[in-house]
């Protein structure tokens, strides 16, 4: 993962004359607070702007983490709009750090003055909400970046914080000479805990990670990168950082260079015309309106992507999944498999991430812990891998969704059919499993869904679809109320209680007068099934459940082509 953001850092870094030196950050925010103060460090006035953009280049920003000086080492930091005294501390801070490496730095001469100023001017004009304000000084009308003794501080003590006192090899460029194992762009890089960077402590840092400077200032750049556009595969996962690979270091496409792709692989206005894209409806896996995926899929193998997917809490940036080398051909392998489970199950909603994640994000809906979103990252590693997961842990957490949703009075067609459309585009993309599915005929249909491989399942399946008929007949007499819900047992039942079910769904669809032709079809089918079968059966109670579900889901679709002409008073 390191060296492929160093890499992505170099390329773009290639042409930057700046690469030796320390720079500033970009930054933004709704407005600039500046105090002004004369040449021997007088306050003048407090006077403000919202033109930030104008003035950007002369503030000298830069953040640091883990500072006792308001996460700066420059006198440009964000104000604590709450308690504008931190600040104002923090103020005192900087410029007392800074005079350190340069004694001449010019120091305020009062900062009660300035604090008394500053909380008058607060009141005059008030923060909106959420306003993001940054704070700043002059000296004699000159910002920061325009004062060389505040230039020179920075610069220096920067570099020496960073602990670029030692000499050694860099383990990234393999060049000898000052480096340092200290800090790290990413704030998942720690010395403080056993198990981190081989356990090495802080005063051995350079035995951990050792990089050069100019090594640094890459993934420095490479992380602001990568980190500015953060994406959403499903809001049952974190954001992900994606970052580009680059397998052969050359020109692409005559004159659009490798670097100006990298710099724009997020702008998807601009890759629909690198790719000659025509304005024919975009395809999405993931919970956003535009998916980047649908884009990259249609790129060469001459690049390889990672998924870090990040999770972040306050300060702490924690890793919890990362899938590495994905080339765009596998992406679009797993856009085939969508388009392949929409087609065969006719689905009239797209399948996205979001349809297999709402299995995957608590096992009890009302805890606060998301328990099972390890399982879901790692279901996804192994979706993007191709690696089979197991078929008996996604049927248990897949059965749980419509338990879940049956004891929550929220049980419909929809969350059967949902988990039957999730079951199979996992059997797709982890086993490669993308037979056609016939739904033409009930009997055609039995023996090309990949989930009935026995033939007590393909009975479950068929007793669904009487069961949900019934349901629906009985949502439709009594106002919504579904009695025959509660001889489901919450969808605990095992072979004894379905033995049991058949007669009784039997005689309840008599009642209702819907047993018909095609429903006497369907039942002799399952007990044909049913005779077929091994005793005891070999389906566990939750396949046994979970098949008997999708059948329910699918009750609908083998109507509708049973009835095309909806001419039988069979048919709800």
């Amino acid at each position: 993962m390191i060296e492929a953001i160093y890499n992505l850092g170099k390329i773009l870094m290639q042409d930057d004359g700046n690469s030796g030196k320390v720079t500033p950050e970009p930054v933004s925010a709704d407005r600039l607070i500046i105090i002004n103060l004369d040449k021997d460090g007088k306050l003048i006035n407090v006077t403000d702007t919202k033109n930030v953009s104008e003035y950007e280049k002369k503030l000298l920003y830069k953040r640091v983490r883990a500072s006792r000086r308001c996460n700066s080492c420059t006198p440009t930091f964000f104000l604590n709009i709450k308690e504008p005294q931190k600040s104002i501390t923090c103020l005192k801070s900087i410029f007392n750090w800074m005079k350190n490496y340069n004694s001449s730095v010019k120091e305020p001469e009062d900062y009660e003055a300035i604090l008394k100023a500053l909380k008058s001017y607060l009141k005059d004009f008030p923060p909106q909400s959420r306003e993001k304000i940054l704070l700043t000084v002059t000296v004699d009308g000159n910002f920061p970046s325009e004062i060389p003794e505040i230039v020179s501080a920075f610069e220096t003590g920067y570099v020496q914080e960073l602990g670029f006192n030692e000499i050694g090899t860099c383990s990234l460029c393999g060049s000898t000479t000052r480096i340092t194992g200290k800090k790290s762009p990413f704030a998942f890089y720690t010395l403080n805990k056993v198990g981190y960077i081989s356990g090495f402590s802080i005063k051995n840092h350079g035995k951990g990670f050792p990089i050069c400077f100019e090594c640094f200032k890459k993934l420095e750049k490479a992380k602001q990168y990568i980190s500015s556009k953060n994406f959403i595969l499903t809001k049952n996962a974190p954001r992900y950082w994606l970052v580009p690979g680059v397998i052969f270091d050359t020109e692409i496409s005559g004159s659009n260079s490798l670097k100006e792709l990298i710099e724009n692989i997020y702008d998807l206005e601009y890759m629909k015309k690198y790719l000659h894209l025509t304005e024919t409806e975009h395809q999405k896996l993931a919970d956003t309106e535009e998916d980047i995926l649908d884009i990259l899929k249609e790129l060469e193998d001459y690049l390889t992507f990672h998924f870090i997917f990040i999770e972040k809490n306050q300060s702490q940036e924690i890793i919890k999944l990362h899938i590495q080398d994905i080339y765009p051909s596998r992406i679009k392998k797993l856009f085939e498999a969508k388009t392949h489970v929409e087609k065969n199950l006719e689905l009239k909603r797209e399948f996205t991430f979001g349809t297999l994640g709402q299995f995957f994000w608590k096992w009890d809906k009302h805890s606060k812990r998301k328990d099972l979103q390890k399982y879901f990252l790692d279901l996804i590693d192994r979706i993007f891998r191709e690696v089979p997961f197991s078929e008996a842990l996604l049927i248990k957490f897949l059965l749980n969704g419509i338990r879940r949703a049956y004891l929550d009075e929220e049980y419909d067609k929809l969350t059967a059919l949902n988990a039957l459309a999730s079951f199979l585009f996992v059997k797709a993309t982890t086993e490669g499993i993308m037979e056609t599915i016939k739904t033409d005929d009930v009997r055609n249909l039995l023996e090309t869904l990949p989930l009935l491989n026995t033939p007590e399942a393909k009975g479950l399946f068929v007793l669904g679809v009487l069961t949900q008929r019934l349901i629906d007949k009985q949502a439709g007499t009594r106002k919504g109320n579904k009695p025959f819900l509660k001889k489901l047992s919450s969808f605990k039942l095992d072979q004894r209680g379905f033995e049991k079910l058949m007669p009784e769904l039997r005689d309840k669809m008599e009642a209702y007068e819907i047993f018909g032709k095609f429903e006497r079809e369907l039942f002799d089918l399952a007990s044909e099934c049913f005779a077929k079968a091994n005793q005891p059966w070999k389906l566990n109670v939750e396949k046994m459940n979970f098949v008997f579900a999708v059948g329910m889901g699918m009750k609908d679709k083998i109507y509708n082509k049973k009835f095309e002409n909806k001419t039988d008073g069979g048919k709800s």
